[in-house]
């Protein structure tokens, strides 16, 4: 029988020798100094490697973990006391699932890997040190070289509790475009001047308020009171003046109106949802990951480095994108939508039993004018869009004209 470690259980002398030394690695600061040393790559997952070998059949204490990652902050002792009882405590959780027939939700291959990915994030925010989401970023690379969700976590946790809104990463969001959360630069900046431009206005207010009420609200997600019982206590009120003031004469909107050629339809103007018209501007600052491909339902992929204005619910559902390439105004010509486009637009009727797609063949023809003001947070950008002949998959043509007064919510 092996002796008990200072947990209360079991495991091989040997194997705990070596998950030590691993982690040693670890308060050493040695893995904040070879991030780009390829025989150092991998460090983080023989770690997660050896907690499998040491834990996964080792009798266990009755650890559990707890659900406000503030009250994991405070109990932070180190990087090797962290993964030894987070993944006891994860593995507990599996155990009892399995034993219910219920299957453990993860994204990761193993409990190991979840624990170290866990734990880095713990240590990146206790010791205010960003090199470990980089870390993360190297060693749980996708198998496409794509920017991993333990990495993006990572910073995302980082500019939240820390208040670091540039450190917000660039995701992909729900209307398909490369943009910082807007619900993280909320929390970030300690500002409820841009929960409307969130995914769940409601869920953002009550993280910034820390009131439940908020979740009861027509805006906020489901998983809303399990976010505020997660983040409570750690996002301090806001005492500055609002990024995105309240418009006074000219409220932030974008209105298309669309007619048909031949008259087939009657003329539609459309009003874009309000998150629609919060928006991350390019400014080649921040890395993006690989963007997903959008072509089954908008027909092509287009450059990250586009400013958007973008919507996927209703019908239409429409994307308006032009690539400022670093130029605060201008005007940009319509061009058929793909990787390259300096201006195009699309859209999209999806309706399966009558889906139909609009968007620019080699015969239309328009521009795309925009005006930036200063180019950075809470400024306006404003413009129009004259576009002819775009083709839809139906057989039928659209003009569109479209107006556009947006706020600048980052820049990214």
């Amino acid at each position: 029988m092996y002796p008990q470690n200072r947990f209360g259980f079991r495991a091989e002398p040997k194997t705990l020798f070596l998950l030590a030394a691993l982690c040693a690695s670890f308060v050493l600061g040695a893995c904040k100094k070879r991030l780009d040393d390829p025989d150092d790559r991998g460090r983080l997952l023989r770690v997660a490697a050896r907690l499998e070998e040491a834990y996964a059949n080792a009798p266990l204490p009755p650890l559990t973990e707890p659900t406000q990652l503030a009250e994991r902050l405070s109990k932070w002792d180190d990087f090797r006391a962290c993964t030894i009882k987070t993944y006891v405590a994860r593995k507990r959780q599996a155990d009892a699932r399995a034993r219910q027939g219920i299957e453990r939700p993860s994204r990761h291959g193993s409990i190991g890997e979840e624990t170290v990915e866990e734990c880095m994030v713990q240590d990146a925010v206790v010791n205010k040190d960003a090199s470990l989401c980089d870390r993360l970023a190297i060693d749980y690379t996708g198998p496409s070289g794509e920017v991993p969700l333990a990495a993006v976590r990572c910073w995302d946790t980082r500019a939240r509790v820390l208040g670091l809104p540039d450190e917000c990463p660039v995701v992909w969001m729900p209307g398909d475009v490369a943009a910082r959360n807007p619900e993280c630069v909320a929390l970030a900046r300690r500002d409820a001047s841009l929960c409307p431009f969130s995914e769940s206005p409601g869920r953002c207010r009550a993280l910034l308020t820390g009131d439940s009420a908020a979740c009861t609200s027509i805006d906020a997600a489901p998983d809303c009171p399990l976010a505020l019982d997660y983040w409570n206590g750690l996002i301090p009120a806001g005492s500055g003046p609002p990024l995105v003031a309240p418009p006074k004469d000219k409220p932030w909107s974008a209105t298309f109106d669309i007619e048909w050629t031949r008259n087939e339809q009657p003329h539609m103007r459309i009003e874009g949802p309000q998150r629609s018209c919060g928006i991350s501007w390019p400014a080649g600052r921040a890395r993006s990951g690989p963007p997903e491909n959008t072509t089954a339902f908008w027909g092509a992929n287009l450059p990250p480095e586009a400013a958007q204005i973008t919507w996927k619910e209703g019908a239409p559902a429409i994307k308006l994108a032009f690539v400022p390439g670093g130029a605060l105004s201008g005007t940009r010509p319509l061009q058929m939508a793909g990787p390259a486009a300096a201006a195009t637009v699309m859209v999209v009727w999806p309706d399966p039993r009558a889906f139909r797609r609009c968007a620019p063949a080699a015969h239309s023809t328009g521009e795309v004018r925009f005006d930036a003001g200063t180019g950075q947070p809470g400024s306006a950008v404003t413009g129009t869009a004259d576009l002819k002949k775009l083709a839809c998959s139906d057989g039928t043509e659209i003009d569109l004209q479209a107006k556009f007064r947006l706020v600048i919510l980052d820049v990214r």
